[in-house]
Order: C-alpha cells, then sequence, then structure tokens
C-alpha cells in the first residue's frame, strides 16, 4: 500500500491477473443473482452497497458486497489449497472496517460473513466463516492506515510483511520490494 500511496509506479507486470477477473465476473455474477432474488422477495438487503469512507485518514469509500439488517457479507474468491489458512486474522480487518463505515453511515452491523469460493472448487467447497462485528479490529485497521500514512507522510519504507501472496503484488521485485513470501 505504501507504493500506492506515494505513486510509485508498479514494476512487476508478470502477475497472473486471471484470479482476479475470475473474482471480479464472480462478483458481478452474485450482485445480479441478488438483485434478481431481492426483486422476487427471496432474499433482503442492498447488494454492492457504497458507504462513505473517512477521507482525512486516507480511507476510501467502502464497497460492501452485501448488507442486509444486522449483516456485513464480503465474497472472496480464492483457490481449493488456500483454504486451509482461510480466514486468517488480518483477513476480518476489511470486513470490520466495511462494519465500522456501515454503522458510521446508519446502516447497522452486528455480524459479519466471509464467503470464500475457490475457483478451482465446486459448490459443495465454498465456505462461509461468520463471526460478530468486532470494533476493536476494525480501529487495529484503521490505525494501520494512519501508520502507513505517516511513513508516506516522513518518506519513510514501512516494514515489509512477508507472505506467499507476494508475488501478486505490483511493486514485487529487486528494485522496490523482495517481500520475502514464497
Amino acid at each position: 500500500m505504501f507504493f500506492e500511496l506515494v505513486g510509485q509506479e508498479t514494476v512487476n507486470h508478470n502477475t497472473d491477473k486471471l484470479g482476479a477477473l475470475i473474482g471480479t465476473a464472480m462478483h458481478d455474477h452474485i450482485e445480479r443473482a441478488l438483485n434478481l432474488a431481492i426483486a422476487e422477495g427471496k432474499a433482503e438487503g442492498i447488494p454492492e452497497l457504497t458507504v462513505p469512507g473517512i477521507p482525512e485518514i486516507g480511507l476510501g469509500d467502502g464497497h460492501i458486497d452485501w448488507w442486509r439488517p444486522g449483516v456485513v457479507t464480503d465474497w472472496k474468491s480464492t483457490k481449493l489449497a488456500s483454504l486451509r489458512w482461510f480466514p486468517g486474522a488480518k483477513r476480518w480487518y476489511q470486513p470490520d472496517v466495511y462494519a465500522y463505515l456501515c454503522n458510521r453511515a446508519g446502516y447497522e452491523v452486528e455480524r459479519l460473513e466471509l464467503v470464500a469460493i475457490p475457483r478451482d472448487g465446486k459448490f459443495r467447497d465454498i465456505k462461509v466463516f461468520t463471526k460478530k462485528y468486532d470494533e476493536a479490529n476494525a480501529l487495529e485497521a484503521i490505525g494501520w492506515l494512519k501508520s502507513v500514512k505517516e511513513n508516506v507522510a516522513n518518506g519513510e519504507i514501512p516494514e515489509k510483511e512477508p507472505s506467499a501472496l507476494c508475488s501478486y503484488c505490483p511493486f514485487f521485485g529487486e528494485e522496490l520490494c523482495s517481500g520475502g513470501g514464497s
């Protein structure tokens, strides 16, 4: 995120974008299906709800995959093999922040759902993880964003956070960040 915020040009152009394309198509398909189900009275809520961010700290608008009274649902495209590590603690940052923004905007949220949809799996492989909304976790995530913004303001490159996903990062490479992930 640091390199993005300072306007750094990307250096890694060899990432496979198929997963992202499939994820985008999946979100679009689910949104269409939900809109149809809502129109037919078979579901409720708002697919693709946008709530105001907190621009003064660099937090953009939240784009919630599906809000319904008391619940935020976030769809995640993944690989079947990755489900053993899903969701992981930091994976809850985004839905907790979404819930925080929803509550600020008057859309009450008490519970979160992360839905892992494996691109290489079957319907039976879809996993739904739920937890109670955790404002402390949302504030921790927002605090992390603030610290990155402070690093940008001070010209300090933050410490690397190695991940198995490093090779997918547009800033991964000898020139900027070798990550440390596998």
